[in-house]
Order: structure tokens, then sequence, then C-alpha cells
């Protein structure tokens, strides 16, 4: 077989493992009730291919919240400097409607608590932006120590959103973050 049909395959057994857990996260709810053996077999592949690619289901996770941090990272890059802020939170809304499957399932698989460490990274990322273009937080610890609680309201708002736990008009998110955010800064 050659490297590119290998290559192929592997991206097909890949994406037929992940597309699988999806479903049965959707239907079990959480990561730890999903067995290897059920997810191969939902997913049309043998347990071997399943450890060729993962050694446990909180794995195949792991792999998609990567692939989202890279995405996110990438959208922070893509940011223009002219209105920083409403680039930011309008921008946040698209990446969250064109991600918001992968989210959920990030969001949802993991009890509350487990989800807080993870997403710690993606946290810093942002708050990290705002310095950047924002050096008044730096320098000014009560500022930076009222943005940061700001920051995780909304961080909070957009979950809850994701989750389904709360039906609201993210443009309205998004208006409310800018001006509450302009009044911080």
């Amino acid at each position: 077989m050659n490297k590119n049909k290998e290559y192929a395959n592997s991206l097909r057994s890949r994406k037929a493992i992940q597309n699988a857990l999806f479903e049965l996260l959707l239907e079990k709810g959480e990561i730890e009730k999903v067995s290897v053996s059920e997810l191969a077999k939902k997913a049309g592949v043998s347990r071997g291919t399943f450890y060729n690619h993962y050694q446990s289901t909180v794995d195949v996770i792991d792999e998609g919240r990567k692939e989202l941090t890279r995405n996110y990272m990438s959208f922070l890059d893509q940011i223009g400097e002219e209105d920083w802020i409403s680039s930011f939170f309008f921008g946040i809304n698209g990446f969250i409607l064109e991600h918001r499957d992968s989210l959920k399932l990030l969001l949802c698989s993991f009890a509350r608590s487990s989800f807080v460490k993870a997403r710690h990274f993606e946290f810093k990322l942002t708050e990290d932006s705002f310095i950047k273009h924002y050096p008044v937080l730096k320098e000014d610890s009560k500022k930076r120590l009222g943005f940061h609680m700001f920051l995780h309201g909304i961080a909070w708002t957009y979950i809850d959103y994701i989750c389904g736990l709360y039906d609201v008009d993210l443009g309205t998110v998004a208006e409310i973050a800018i001006d509450q955010c302009n009044a911080l800064l």
C-alpha cells in the first residue's frame, strides 16, 4: 500500500472514531460512560485500529481540543489592530458558530471540574491577547484583576450558550461585552 493511501485510510479511521464518539457522547453525556469496544464498533473499526491511533477515549477528545486550540490561536492572530475589542467579540461569535459542535462535545463530555482545568490554557491565550493590545492591564494590577473577572463571566456565558443552557443572541452578548470591556479599559 502506498503512503498516500495509508495516510488517507488513517485519516478516515480517525474521523470515523471522532464522529462515533460525538454520537455516543450525545447519547451518554460523559466520556467516562463510553467504552473503547462500543466506540470502535460504532466507528466501524476494530479495537486494534482504535489503539493504533489512540490509547483511550479521552485521547480522542484531547486531539479535538488540540485542534480547536490551534484554530483559536489562528483566530487570535488574525484579529486586525483597528477596533480590536469589537473585532475580538464579534469574531469569537463567528468562531463559536463555526465550531459549535466540537466545542459542545468538549465542554459537555467532561465533568465541569475536569473542563475547568482543560480550559485554562485557552483562557490564558485570550487574556494575554488583551494584555498585548492594552498594556494598561499589565501595569495596573487592580484593573487586570477586574478584567480577569470580567473575562471569566463572559467565558461562562459563552459556555452556557454552547452547552444549550442559556438561549441568548450572540450579537447582544458581543455588544454588552464590548461596552463593559471599554468601560473597564
